[in-house]
This record gives C-alpha cells, sequence and structure tokens, in this order.
C-alpha cells in the first residue's frame, strides 16, 4: 500500500532553529505560504492520519475534512530542552549535552523521552495501520519511521518543512518511491 508521508509547514521555531516544546507554535510566513500547494495534491482514498499539534493539522485539514489525529505520530518531547537552541543546551547543560551526543537513540532527555520511546510509539502506530495513507508529523518522527520502515539510518535523510515522501509499505520492508522537498513541488503530479 501506498504511504504519504508529509512534514508540518516552517514554523517560527524552525526559523529560530529552537527544539520545538509540545506547545501550539506558529506557521512562519513561508510556512503558511506552502499550504496553497496542499491544496492541489489529490489525495484519492487515503486516509489521513495528523499529530495533534496545530503545525501538522494545518496540513492535514488542507487535504481533508476528516483527519484522524494520533498522539503517536507527535515529535519526540525534548522535555527541558524544549525551545533552546543546541548552544542554548550545550551552555545550560552542558554534561547532558555530551550525554546526548555520546548515547544518541539511547539517550532520554530531562523531563522527555528517548529516540526508543519514539521508535517504540510510532511501531505501534504502523502495527495498526491498515490501509493506504497520508501521515502528517514531525522531522525527528519522520527520520525514526524511515529507520523502522526502510532501514534507513536515523537522522540520515533530511525532509524539509512542507516535503512529501511517498513510500510502498510493506509490513517487512518499505521502499521509498520518491522524495520531494520544497524546490521539487514542480514535479508533484
Amino acid at each position: 500500500m501506498e504511504i504519504l508521508i508529509i512534514r508540518h509547514p516552517n514554523t517560527i521555531d524552525n526559523v529560530n532553529r529552537v527544539f520545538p516544546s509540545r506547545e501550539h507554535g506558529e506557521l512562519s510566513k513561508e510556512g503558511k505560504k506552502s499550504l496553497e500547494f496542499f491544496k492541489n495534491i489529490n489525495i484519492k482514498d487515503k486516509k489521513i492520519y495528523s499529530s495533534p499539534m496545530k503545525r501538522c493539522l494545518s496540513i492535514a485539514n488542507v487535504l481533508s475534512d476528516d483527519v484522524i489525529i494520533d498522539n503517536r505520530l507527535l515529535e519526540i518531547d525534548f522535555g527541558d530542552f524544549s525551545s533552546l537552541t543546541y548552544l542554548d543546551i550545550e551552555k545550560k547543560y552542558p554534561d547532558e549535552a555530551k550525554k546526548w551526543m555520546s548515547q544518541k537513540l539511547n539517550y532520554k532527555f530531562p523531563n522527555g523521552e528517548s529516540y526508543i520511546d519514539l521508535k517504540n510509539r510510532l511501531k505501534s502506530f504502523f502495527n495498526d495501520l491498515k490501509s493506504s495513507s497520508v501521515i502528517v508529523s514531525h522531522a525527528g518522527a519522520i527520520s525514526m519511521m524511515l529507520y523502522i520502515l526502510c532501514g534507513i539510518e536515523f537522522g540520515s535523510v533530511k525532509i524539509e518543512n512542507s516535503g512529501i515522501i511517498v513510500l510502498e509499505y510493506n509490513e517487512n520492508k518499505s521502499v521509498i518511491k520518491g522524495v520531494y522537498n520544497e524546490g521539487l513541488f514542480n514535479s508533484w503530479k
């Protein structure tokens, strides 16, 4: 079955290069403009799943009036690191910053989650997925989806804001059919 995975539009947090919080961040001017593109996408008979964050729902609601909100599609909870830049984290939490870089996926953010927590959440979501779908989510969550579904190294594929990844989903191993970042939107049909 085919899955379209879409990253939310550009936000003020993205512009400021801070780790997102679980608050509903506002779209940037560029993010608002990108919503126009999604009015022209034909999603056929796909179900639409979205993270509950407004930045994701902004696209999901353009695609359909029938959106299934699923908390398992939330970005990783950065806990105390939310709304901080990496430089802020290094200054305010130098020991934690070092642990994060050395422990990578096993690191649990103070008062937040680990990437293993994120992985388990997303595995649960895909175990429940039964039909062709559109998924609107976040960069870290999408990177983990590609790791789970395709075996692609976490963080190795950059998906830009409002970018689309098209997958042929298979329970054993999925295949990427296309990656459409903002500069490639004209090639999307």
